[in-house]
């Protein structure tokens, strides 16, 4: 076969032909949406339609670079780009790695921008004494004290642990009863720990729950005398306290009484070093003053009596009556001089309290 003059020219694909090259612009602007691509082909005899449609149908499927394109053809990137990609991410990385672990204030943001309180708000709140959580008695399983000393509520405990009388009903405390005979005694509404005193014989007696039982030994279960407590100082004691509660000579706590009328004397000597100063003394009750102050002015100095004051030597002794009285009770003898740097002496000092009816 001779040998034959190849040509390259531009095939249109959708028609499957080689177009020659004088008829190539006037096929383009009739067909503009058609595509071409090169291709060589023998002038004398082009390739018929089926090699060009198997050469186009196979390009697709074609391995590897068949049109020696290069990274920069395609705007790839080259290794070269890659690696320095890889390092530019890795040193972000590490960059935003060491920005979230730090722990300081990196960007140098005050309390008010990022809504923080202060020191000086975290030491007023520290120092507020008011509840300014606003906690309640339930959440710390505290009692309110609205619940304490009310009806339906929680009655106040003494030193011991009991309930103090104010708070029993009248009802459930005992009673002492003075009947004529053993008929009225009987007819009483009686409960456990109640008394009676039968006038008729002398007789004593208190209810055991389930009835009357005599007393083995009235003389020490009848009202007078049953309850008896007393407290005793016989020493010198000297103060120049001059205004308020004064000093503290003699301390009694009762204990719990049971309802009933009581006496309470109170007696001692006393002085004071001069005839223009009051000597003062008086007795608390549960932290009240009972009745009036004892207040007296020597009428003469003439020397000392031990360390009293003076010679003189004054005695007083008062008494006191407490009726319907019950419970726990704490009294306090106690005495002042009227002038700073004057001084008021008490000794031979007793308070006594007796159950008398």
């Amino acid at each position: 076969m001779p040998n034959v003059l190849l040509k390259l020219g531009k095939m249109c694909v959708q028609h499957q032909e080689v177009i020659e090259p004088e008829n190539l612009q006037a096929h383009i602007a009739e067909f503009p949406d058609h595509y071409y691509i090169e291709a060589e082909y023998n002038e004398v005899h082009p390739a018929p339609k089926s090699a060009v449609k198997t050469e186009v149908d196979d390009h697709p499927d074609a391995k590897g670079n068949v049109h020696d394109l290069t990274t920069a053809d395609i705007g790839a990137a080259t290794t070269v780009d890659i690696v320095q990609i890889q390092a530019m991410i890795a040193e972000g990385m590490a960059v935003m790695m060491a920005h979230n672990q730090s722990t300081g204030n990196i960007h140098g943001a005050s309390p008010a921008e990022i809504g923080s309180p202060t020191v000086f708000d975290f030491l007023q709140h520290l120092n507020n004494q008011a509840n300014g959580h606003q906690v309640t008695a339930a959440q710390t399983g505290a009692i309110p004290t609205s619940e304490k000393g009310v009806p339906n509520g929680l009655p106040f405990l003494d030193a011991n642990g009991k309930i103090l009388p104010e708070f029993i009903p009248a009802s459930l405390l005992p009673s002492f009863k003075v009947v004529q005979d053993f008929a009225e005694r009987d007819a009483l509404t009686s409960k456990e720990g109640d008394e009676a005193k039968v006038l008729d014989d002398g007789s004593n007696w208190i209810h055991d729950g389930s009835g009357w039982v005599s007393d083995d030994n009235p003389g020490a279960q009848s009202i007078f005398g049953s309850e008896y407590q007393k407290v005793v100082s016989p020493s010198v004691k000297t103060t120049t306290i001059y205004h308020g509660s004064g000093t503290s000579k003699l301390f009694l706590d009762t204990g719990v009484l049971p309802l009933g009328n009581y006496k309470i004397e109170v007696a001692y000597g006393w002085n004071a070093n001069s005839t223009s100063s009051d000597f003062i003394s008086f007795l608390n009750i549960d932290g009240v003053m009972e009745g009036q102050a004892h207040e007296q002015e020597p009428k003469e100095s003439c020397g000392r009596f031990l360390t009293t004051g003076t010679s003189q030597k004054h005695y007083t002794q008062r008494v006191f009556f407490m009726d319907n009285w019950s419970g726990q009770h704490n009294l306090d003898l106690r005495f002042k001089t009227e002038k700073k740097n004057k001084e008021a002496s008490m000794w031979d000092a007793s308070i006594s309290i007796m159950r008398i009816s």
